[in-house]
């Protein structure tokens, strides 16, 4: 029999919810962590500065467990929006490449692509799905495995499609993204804390993720993995949370 995780919500019970796929309920382990650290901040004069780091590691550390990932390579983020325009921001591309998109992709994925595109003078390639029901998955992965080529900057598609649940070969397509020199980057909103995403597996230069789904977290807050592509790249914001010694609040003036 499987097991029930009905008790770790508080849905009515005369309600079966499957509808992750717009937004998942809040399991009360969520909520609960939620109203601890509003009611943390009631006295402020209780919090050091280590209260600044120390969740924030442990959630980088829970997503990269998730995903096989590099925990120092994680990011916490507003939303899913806000990791694809910072991946956006510094992809290389120039004049005349291609920029390769799962047609009727979620807009949180397409917006920051054509914003490049139309400043750098890319194309962009949205990749229709095939007509008819008849191995439409393995033939819409096929189309966009041939619309890559030698002038594509990046392949930017979804583990799986927000509106049919189409699952694409992440493996395949970062395969061919890599040998003509292409980013790939991944929104995996959709799937990430239902299905398995290793990032060791596929190899994307992003993963971002928002937590409202199935991460099982509240909206405006989401989690990033930057692969090397990004190591110096120009973040969205100049926060000083994420400088290196900015744990140390005697010496915050220092930082560089």
């Amino acid at each position: 029999m499987t097991e029930s995780w009905r008790s770790e919500f508080q849905l009515p019970a005369d309600i079966v919810y499957l509808n992750c796929a717009y937004m998942s309920p809040l399991p009360r382990r969520t909520e609960q962590a939620g109203i601890a650290g509003m009611r943390r901040k009631r006295i402020p004069s209780t919090l050091s500065a280590a209260d600044f780091f120390e969740d924030a590691d442990a959630v980088r550390r829970a997503f990269g467990s998730l995903v096989t990932a590099d925990p120092s390579r994680v990011a916490i983020i507003p939303s899913a929006s806000y990791g694809i325009s910072a991946a956006a921001r510094n992809c290389p591309a120039r004049a005349g490449q291609n920029i390769v998109l799962t047609g009727e992709q979620f807009p949180s994925h397409v917006y920051p692509w054509k914003r490049l595109a139309t400043s750098r003078g890319l194309e962009v390639r949205a990749v229709a799905p095939p007509t008819g029901p008849v191995e439409r998955g393995r033939r819409w992965n096929e189309r966009l495995w041939e619309a890559i080529d030698t002038a594509t900057a990046v392949v930017a598609v979804p583990c799986f499609h927000w509106t049919d649940g189409t699952r694409f070969d992440l493996v395949r397509l970062g395969a061919r993204a890599r040998e003509v020199g292409a980013a790939l980057i991944v929104d995996g909103t959709q799937s990430v804390g239902a299905a398995p995403f290793s990032v060791e597996e596929a190899r994307p230069d992003a993963l971002i993720a928002a937590s409202y789904k199935w991460l099982l977290g509240p909206y405006s807050l989401g989690a990033a993995y930057y692969g090397a592509l990004f190591d110096e790249g120009e973040p969205l914001e100049e926060t000083w949370l994420s400088r290196p010694g900015s744990d140390d609040f005697q010496r915050l003036v220092e930082l560089k």
